[in-house]
């Protein structure tokens, strides 16, 4: 069920993919600049080689001559020496087809979101069961993120008319309940989440509460993808902000 949810309407008005050649690589990346992913950051705008006499690592401080070449990291843009520039690392989220050069922290950031690309996102655009409270009324619903990454989409287990899906880009907070029972000793799982968010084309806000109450089929899987949302966002709110190194 989770896939009929990802794939109908995913790709509205997107159009189809390109490929296009860039200084730090090739990359597909949608026709559409709308049906860009909202984890998606732009390619950083490289520092000039003549500003950058040395290398821009500051335990390092190699000094660039005929022989000891600048390298500009694919994800911040600064310019390291070969030693520390030299890890290549896959980059989805500036789409580029083959693993990149990146400095020392941007591969340890990249590695990081990596975890979450291969584990995390693939539970959310599977799905998961939650009772969905919104003003109009709760309904039970397989819910997901299409895979386009672009929306949460909710399909109604009783055939009723589905609630509003949301658009990732346009979420402003949640506010997550954890559950009172333990799962292991001290730790708790989410049991809820609130998610205020933004209707597409205006400004009016809205939320959505998604239960794993006792209706769903697999609490523990409604309340994994709840941690894995979380995780997602942070993505999102960060590719909000201007980048820094």
């Amino acid at each position: 069920m989770a896939d009929g949810i990802c794939r109908e309407d995913d790709n509205r008005g997107a159009g189809n993919k390109k490929l296009t050649k860039s200084k730090s690589g090739l990359r597909i990346i949608p026709i559409n600049n709308t049906a860009r992913s909202p984890f998606e950051l732009k390619e950083p705008t490289w520092s000039p080689d003549k500003e950058n006499p040395e290398c821009s690592n500051g335990k390092c401080g190699q000094k660039f001559d005929f022989l000891k070449r600048r390298h500009h990291c694919r994800r911040c843009g600064q310019i390291f020496c070969a030693q520390c520039c030299q890890t290549r690392v896959m980059l989805p989220r500036m789409c580029f087809v083959d693993p990149v050069r990146q400095c020392f922290r941007c591969s340890d950031i990249t590695n990081a979101e990596n975890v979450f690309f291969n584990s995390s996102l693939k539970l959310l655009t599977n799905g998961a069961q939650f009772d969905v409270s919104s003003p109009e009324r709760p309904v039970l619903c397989q819910t997901a993120v299409t895979s386009d990454h672009r929306f949460i989409r909710f399909e109604p287990t009783q055939g009723q008319a589905p609630p509003e899906r949301v658009e990732v880009a346009r979420i402003l907070s949640t506010e997550v309940t954890q559950s009172t029972i333990e799962y292991a000793p001290g730790q708790t799982l989410p049991e809820a989440v609130v998610v205020l968010y933004r209707v597409p084309g205006s400004v009016e806000e809205r939320q959505v509460r998604l239960s794993a109450g006792p209706h769903v089929n697999d609490w523990r899987l409604s309340a994994n993808w709840i941690v894995a949302l979380e995780r997602a966002l942070e993505l999102v709110y960060e590719g909000r902000q201007p980048s820094q190194h």
